[in-house]
């Protein structure tokens, strides 16, 4: 009697079934016809960041761009040769938005400083610095990055990641177990396909909102965990290759962010990162230069003075100095003369002027004490830098 009951509503079910199918594909009709139908750009960012895509694919010819998706997505439009020109030395900086320069992009970075301090120091060389930051994406997702720049045969890869860890953190390990892991998945497959899933997750919340979940103890700990073993492999596959690898640091936030409530988890994340780099034996520069607000214009990105700074701690940690000449544009002896220069007093740290400029001046190679100091007061300090190989 059971069996005859559960035969007799089949037909019920599948129409049912029918009416529902038929329904959502009614509303996805009209969630298309509406404007902005689209993924908007946060959810763009995160199907990029959870995807596999390229960020620089390379075409037939051996020329690589960035992937104009991720253009439209405010980066770069970059482009560069898979294959480095005969003599050139080729260095290439992968990472978050810390490498690619925000909100200076594309110019103003510390790859763009970088390589203008070694052209400078480095007169006759041919000198090609290849900066492959990507927004918002984390460590996890760079990994790709990364192994692109290896193939691209560098004289030495510089990373810097760990920044957006934190906030992707429950993107790459959901609450729930698997079934967490399965609705993820779901919801990943709905926003990138469906508008009108789209329209109901804008209309029940922000999508997405990053970094607003706590962590628990055992969830920064699997936070370090996978950034020292993300570190380990990045590291041996450099050696593999046999290119050097240069670790750049991550700054203590609790001197300039106190009100960030991920500052903790940060703040463990740039000790381990330290700590693992140093116990791999991979070249680290600790960035100590950047402390305080006055080298960052939020919690995360540095502003112009922060950028270049970064870029002489790198010259000065691996190639460090070896005899000096004097600086004419300054006065001051014992300093390579760049071709152009301009003191750190005509450097504006505001980004409204600083992505008009196109940073077109030749970064000094001589360290001068920041902006707003009078010039008897400025403190020249010698940067030659010996040749990279």
């Amino acid at each position: 009697m059971v069996h005859a009951r559960a035969v007799r509503r089949i037909p019920s079910l599948i129409a049912s079934a029918v009416i529902f199918v038929l329904a959502a594909l009614a509303a996805e009709r009209l969630a298309r016809a509406r404007p902005g139908a689209g993924p908007t750009s946060p959810e763009s960012n995160v199907l990029w960041i959870a995807g596999y895509k390229p960020a620089f694919p390379c075409s037939a010819d051996g020329l690589c761009r960035t992937d104009p998706e991720l253009v439209r997505l405010a980066n770069a439009d970059r482009s560069f040769s898979f294959t480095a020109s005969s003599g050139t030395f080729r260095l290439i900086c992968v990472g978050d938005s810390t490498t690619a320069g925000w909100p200076y992009q594309p110019h103003g970075g510390y790859p763009e400083w970088l390589g203008e301090i070694l052209r400078d120091a480095l007169p006759g060389r041919r000198v090609e610095v290849l900066n492959l930051g990507v927004h918002a994406w984390d460590g996890a997702r760079l990994e790709s990055v990364f192994d692109q720049a290896l193939s691209l045969r560098p004289g030495a890869v510089i990373l810097r990641i760990g920044y957006d860890d934190y906030p992707h953190f429950h993107l790459r390990h959901p609450r729930g177990g698997a079934a967490g892991r399965a609705w993820r998945d779901i919801g990943l497959f709905l926003l990138a396909h469906s508008a009108a899933y789209r329209s109901l997750a804008r209309a029940a919340a922000p999508v997405p909102r990053r970094g607003v979940d706590v962590l628990t103890p055992d969830e920064e700990e699997r936070l370090l965990a996978d950034h020292r073993d993300r570190l380990e492999r990045l590291v041996r596959s450099a050696r593999a290759a046999g290119t050097p690898l240069i670790v750049l640091g991550l700054p203590n936030w609790s001197r300039f962010a106190r009100t960030f409530h991920g500052m903790p988890s940060l703040n463990a994340l740039a000790l381990t990162n330290a700590a693992q780099a140093r116990a791999l034996g991979a070249p680290f520069v600790p960035l100590t230069e950047l402390s305080g607000r006055k080298h960052f214009i939020d919690h995360v990105h540095s502003n112009l003075e922060g950028y270049r700074l970064t870029a002489l701690a790198i010259a000065r940690a691996r190639w460090p100095p070896r005899g000096c000449r004097r600086n004419r544009a300054t006065g001051a002896g014992s300093a390579f003369a760049p071709r152009e220069i301009r003191s750190a007093r005509s450097v504006s740290t505001s980004p409204s002027t600083a992505r008009t400029s196109r940073l077109t001046w030749r970064a000094a190679t001589c360290t001068t004490t920041i902006a707003r100091q009078p010039r008897s007061t400025w403190k020249p300090r010698c940067l030659p830098l010996r040749t990279p190989i």
